[in-house]
């Protein structure tokens, strides 16, 4: 409501969604089946065009979703704070290319963004993913509430 548009583009949400379990995270494939389809759900389904009319990205730059939501959110909490917030999305949109084999390194920051422990079974990791994708968006849509001007550590606004 506070954009004037939806964040979130609705084409076959719904389908993606029913099938997005942390229990088919029971290996690695199945962890970055998992991501992708996260990813889909989110980076993936931004409306870029409808943040960019809030938030012009600089001249001569282009920006992709998750950066034009740092911006949008930066207006609010300050750059630091966004980025903060719409790590785990980065991390989960960086996972979904492991497909693409990954190099080590890379896997392990992409892990470490969206909160995922590498030390722990599968299917804890799936729930992690989970976890901190909701988080993340449940502290966006506290940060972007109308009339909230607060962090989302500020007990302040609720959803």
């Amino acid at each position: 409501e506070s954009l004037g548009s939806p964040l979130f583009r609705g084409h076959g949400l719904f389908d993606i969604l029913a099938r997005t379990h942390d229990s088919d995270s029971t290996d690695q494939v199945g962890l970055f089946s998992l991501a992708k389809d996260r990813a889909r759900l989110t980076a993936d389904s931004i409306d870029t065009a409808g943040l960019q009319k809030l938030v012009r990205p600089p001249k001569g730059e282009s920006q992709r979703s998750l950066k034009t939501l740092t911006s949008l959110l930066a207006q609010k909490i300050g750059d630091s704070e966004a980025r903060q917030l719409v790590a785990p999305l980065v991390g989960i949109y960086e996972l979904r290319l492991a497909d693409a084999h990954l190099p080590a390194s890379d896997l392990a920051e992409s892990l470490q963004l969206a909160n995922v422990d590498p030390a722990c079974p599968f299917v804890i990791q799936g729930y992690q993913l989970l976890h901190a994708c909701v988080s993340s968006l449940y502290s966006m849509a506290r940060v972007l509430k109308p009339g909230c001007t607060s962090p989302p550590s500020d007990s302040g606004c609720s959803v």
